[in-house]
């Protein structure tokens, strides 16, 4: 298990937990989902040192990331419960609300990934 980090301060989310018993690396829609995520980042042709990925849960698609891109991708998420199970990775794990916009992560990133999270947010235009 990876230690997470307090970025932000103890809330209560409500969470679809059901979804990480299923979502593992062997299911058809998380290797459909990295498999065009790979294709996205070889034709982009962008260089990548360190990734952050934003919503993370149990941080299966971090482990994918890492795998195959072979950069440390931190992970962050308010679902302590689903982070508390990832297995460990090359990057790091933050109890983190992206809207307190912690200065230290400013500049950190090549590349930031929010996978299965856009359609949960309310107001994806500020938010993005």
């Amino acid at each position: 298990m990876s230690e997470i980090e307090n970025l932000s301060a103890p809330r209560t989310v409500a969470m679809a937990d059901d979804w990480y018993d299923i979502a593992t690396e062997d299911h058809f829609w998380m290797q459909w989902r990295h498999r065009e995520v790979m294709r996205a980042l070889q034709l982009s042709q962008v260089h990548i040192e360190r990734a952050l990925e934003i919503g993370c849960g149990r941080a299966v698609a971090r482990g994918m990331l890492e795998r195959d891109l072979g950069v440390p991708v931190d992970g962050c998420d308010l679902n302590r419960a689903g982070m508390a199970t990832a297995k460990s990775g090359l990057g790091r794990l933050f109890f983190y609300d992206i809207f307190d916009q912690e200065p230290s992560l400013l500049g950190r990133y090549d590349a930031v990934f929010l996978l299965d999270v856009l359609e949960h947010i309310e107001d994806d235009k500020s938010f993005l």
